[in-house]
């Protein structure tokens, strides 16, 4: 009898046992044909996601910090492109005034940039009928450099640098310029347009050895030269903003060594050391805390003050620093505008400017209709470089006097220093 049970118990054993693995090893049902086809054609539609190093860090007009692949190929002409094996890294930009995209805030380990510039491919030989200019008024840049400010500067990116101060040395008779300075002096405009030829082909062969700095150099004094074909004028900006971007607005220490954070710096006394404003070193380096920097930490330099040019008839401010060309950005000349073509200094910055106008009328700071808007630049008497009111009044006339976008005017504010000279061509 035991040995009958024993036996049955085995049975029922094996046959759970039996059961179980049929189930495992049975392959798994087929979808009916319609769904299949559904599901694959769903799942080809989705983009496949792959992961990087990039910090995805915008930078300038000009775009600050480091811009990504993306948006760097968007922002660069067809010549500027990404060397193979290269990984664009992303301020400007735009400063960015220029914008330009601006630099953020975010704190974000520089990393160095990959983006690299193609050559500028070879030009016709200068001279033959004027062309008009081909370029109209743009801001970095960033880009938002983009690039290069007002091509926005670069650089902005974060929220834009917000100071800049240009000083022109158009008149001088001197060939050393001081670091600020923005164009050749009209009398060399002939000059510089012979040599122009000359100077592309030595900027091909720098760009091919990646030394971008001395290649923004040389071309920068060809800015702005009335001697240039339009083609020219528009080759050289398509490389100038890209170019100026990465020196400049990037965080590679393309002018100047890193600076070392020694104990109980803050980024107002670096700022004043180099001559720039604080809001600068902020978008560039992508400081959250200008009064908190931890000791040892390295920070991309830019030396000042920068200097800018206001051409009325192009309607377009130029950013200079150290002889080189550091975006732009378009503005409008308003009612108050009665200024000379020459020389100015900024005298004072403020980012609550009242606005006294005819018949004792006043707008105080932050009034939408106060034509400062969120940035005034002192330049004496009743001349300044400004922002722009919130809200206009149906058939008023424009006031104030050179005004600049409000993104625009926080690069300009944050490039330009007290001191900076603002040179006026009309």
């Amino acid at each position: 009898m035991q040995t009958i049970k024993t036996s049955i118990v085995v049975v029922l054993l094996l046959a759970v046992l039996y059961g179980a693995y049929t189930v495992i090893n049975q392959p798994p049902p087929q979808l009916p044909p319609e769904v299949a086809e559904m599901s694959t054609e769903m799942w080809d539609d989705q983009p496949v996601v792959a992961f990087s190093d990039s910090d995805g860090t915008q930078s300038f007009q000009p775009t600050f910090g480091e811009p990504d692949a993306a948006a760097q190929a968007n922002a660069m002409p067809p010549e500027m492109l990404v060397a193979e094996g290269e990984t664009a890294r992303s301020p400007a930009t735009n400063l960015g005034p220029a914008s330009n995209t601006g630099p953020t805030s975010d704190p974000a380990t520089p990393s160095p940039a990959g983006a690299m510039l193609a050559a500028p491919q070879p030009l016709s030989p200068v001279g033959g009928t004027q062309e008009p200019s081909p370029y109209s008024p743009s801001v970095n840049p960033a880009t938002e450099p983009s690039g290069v400010p007002g091509q926005n500067i670069a650089a902005g990116a974060v929220e834009q640098v917000s100071e800049v101060t240009v000083v022109d040395q158009a008149n001088a008779e001197s060939t050393d310029a001081p670091a600020g300075t923005a164009a050749a002096p009209a009398h060399q405009g002939a000059v510089l347009a012979k040599t122009f030829p000359a100077d592309w082909a030595k900027s091909n062969a720098l760009l091919a050895e990646r030394k971008y700095t001395e290649a923004l150099r040389i071309l920068s004094p060809h800015f702005g030269s009335h001697d240039l074909t339009a083609a020219e004028s528009e080759r050289l900006i398509a490389i100038l903003d890209p170019l100026a971007g990465r020196v400049i607005y990037s965080r590679e220490h393309a002018v100047a060594p890193p600076h070392k954070i020694r104990r109980g710096e803050t980024l107002y006394t670096i700022a004043e050391q180099y001559q720039v404003p604080w809001q600068l070193l902020k978008n560039i380096n992508g400081v959250t805390n200008p009064e908190v920097l931890v000791p040892g930490t390295e920070l991309k330099i830019v030396r000042g003050p920068f200097s800018a040019q206001v051409d009325v008839q192009r309607s377009e401010l130029t950013l200079f620093t150290d002889g080189m060309y550091a975006g732009r950005f378009p503005i409008s000349v308003g009612s108050d505008f009665t200024a000379q073509a020459g020389d100015y200094q900024v005298q004072g910055k403020s980012t609550e400017r009242a606005y006294y106008g005819p018949n004792n009328r006043v707008l105080p700071a932050g009034h939408p209709e106060n034509p400062y808007g969120n940035a005034w630049l002192d330049l004496g008497g009743d001349l300044a470089i400004h922002g722009s009111p919130q809200t206009v009044a149906r058939g008023t006339p424009a006031v104030g006097a050179i005004s600049l976008s409000p993104r625009d005017a926080v690069d300009v504010y944050g490039i330009l220093s007290k001191g900076s000279t603002v040179t006026i061509l009309r």
